[in-house]
């Protein structure tokens, strides 16, 4: 601990200094979550005290260094929740994130210092002071997603204010000590982590992008102007409060000073690991964070390169609604329901917010939403129409889901096809026998085939002509050849299929 902040010395002497070197001192080496509210008070205690200058900062720094330990030993057990998320794990998360805001915004004080004229008392070290303030967003934003809440208020204005400030002093692009990357590349990767729609995405998915970035993607070049010839083309609003936009869902205004970022060839890197993952003569790259090498790794490798080298352009306008519907979610319930179940299992109401062809924005009402989660498979289907039989069911994919608090939770829904079929596939004894699965009719445009929809991991790369008993009507069994996989999650395979020839 620096001498300057020992108590006995003169410039320690404000007895609330005093109190938090005291604090620190019996905490050091601790981690847990039962530290976090002593940790917010004597964060208070240092607004409230007459440290200032250097001193101030290196307070600052060592409540930081405490913060991030709580943060890490803390994360992991803030994933992997029900929904809604349970308010004890909510209170828990906005604590932590209630001593992030105080460290952001402290940090960001003693910065405005150094840009005014009348001003003292700045940061001697800015570069210092710019990357704790990234390092406590970046947590802010991990927290956030844990619990699958939206980013804070304001916390992208901080992060865009962190970047600017770096360009303005001359600071982004140098590198730190002990070969620590440059503040752009750090800001570089808030940005493309938030670019990859982390409400999409599960907890255990989230970690593995986080390591992902941090391991394996060359660092973006944030321009000034729009490189020409290059795909998967953002840009960046440095006075909002936006991660950032594709150019092809929303150009930038005229009157905003926008800068630039194409992240094709992070995408094509990850296109390559993944090529080298699916490649049994080829090793691993090394720079890749274990997990990759999982089906659940690979699934989000390519879903990430779709999202940074050719984000989609919406192709429908969502049209507002107000109306219930009734929502079973797994594909156990599901094909139950779909089977003639007399009542849908684990069902629960929902209100459609908004709609489209491709799905609907729904919002939770009451009932059982046990299993829920981003990834699985669900089906709806709306008041009035809940006659007997599959064919009111539409069934699709839970894309995301965001949760602002315990009473509130809202996903959106894919629509993979208007209706299903429960099916079985007819396999030998010594294969596993018969599989259940729901057979999927060609929903054009966006599928001309029939599909398959089946719990992950039940079939083999072997299984390419599959037997399928159609229980409608009268039972009947056909034979379909798998021309790809549509769709891979953590629970579900979506396989594409084509009428076998005899």
């Amino acid at each position: 601990m620096p001498n300057d902040l020992s108590p006995s010395t003169p410039q320690a002497r404000d007895p609330l200094t005093t109190s938090i070197l005291e604090w620190l001192a019996h905490a050091h080496g601790r981690s847990g979550s039962g530290d976090a509210g002593e940790l917010l008070d004597n964060l208070t205690k240092l607004r409230e005290s007459s440290a200032a200058g250097e001193q101030r900062i290196a307070l600052l720094d060592l409540l930081a260094a405490h913060a991030v330990r709580i943060c890490e030993s803390e994360l992991p057990g803030l994933s992997g929740h029900a929904f809604p998320v349970p308010r004890p794990l909510r209170q828990k998360a906005r604590t932590i994130q209630e001593i992030l805001d105080l460290l952001i915004h402290e940090y960001v004080d003693s910065l405005v210092m150094l840009f005014e004229p009348e001003a003292t008392g700045g940061p001697t070290n800015p570069e210092a002071t710019l990357r704790r303030i990234l390092q406590c967003c970046g947590w802010h934003l991990a927290v956030s997603h844990a619990i699958s809440s939206p980013d804070g208020v304001g916390l992208w204005g901080h992060i865009h204010a962190c970047y600017r400030a770096a360009r303005r002093l001359g600071l982004a692009q140098a590198s730190g000590k002990d070969r620590e990357p440059a503040i752009e590349t750090l800001y570089g990767r808030l940005v493309l982590a938030a670019i990859a729609r982390p409400s999409s995405f599960r907890p255990d998915e989230l970690a593995f992008i986080r390591s992902y970035i941090d391991m394996a993607t060359r660092p973006l070049e944030i321009l000034d102007t729009a490189p020409r010839d290059r795909d998967g083309l953002f840009w960046i609003d440095l006075e909002g409060d936006f991660p950032a936009y594709a150019v092809n869902r929303r150009p930038p205004p005229t009157d905003v000073a926008a800068l630039y970022f194409a992240a094709d060839l992070v995408a094509r890197d990850a296109t390559e690991h993944l090529a080298a993952l699916d490649n049994p003569g080829e090793t691993m790259p090394s720079q890749l964070p274990p997990e990759a090498a999982t089906p659940a790794g690979r699934t989000t490798l390519r879903r990430l390169a779709e999202l940074w080298g050719s984000p989609t352009k919406r192709r429908f306008p969502r049209r507002k609604r107000s109306y219930r519907s009734e929502l079973v979610c797994g594909f156990g319930p599901l094909w139950q329901a779909l089977h003639g179940a007399a009542a849908a299992p684990s069902s629960s109401q929902w209100m459609v917010i908004n709609e489209s062809p491709d799905g609907y924005a729904l919002m939770h009402i009451a009932g059982d939403t046990t299993g829920l989660a981003v990834g699985e498979v669900a089906a709806i289907r709306h008041d009035g129409e809940y006659p007997a039989g599959a064919a009111s069911w539409q069934v699709g994919l839970i894309r995301w889901a965001l949760s602002e608090n315990p009473e509130h939770l809202e996903i959106g829904l894919q629509q993979l096809a208007a209706q299903a079929v429960p099916a079985r596939i007819v396999r030998a004894a010594e294969d596993g026998g018969n599989v259940s699965a729901l057979l999927l009719p060609p929903s054009p445009p966006a599928r001309i085939a029939p599909a398959l929809l089946l719990p992950a991991g039940l079939l083999t790369a072997n299984d390419r002509r599959l037997a399928v008993l159609i229980e409608q009507g009268n039972l009947r069994v056909c034979e379909f050849d798998v021309t790809g996989l549509a769709e891979q999650g953590p629970s579900i395979e979506v396989l594409n299929l084509t009428v076998a020839e005899p």
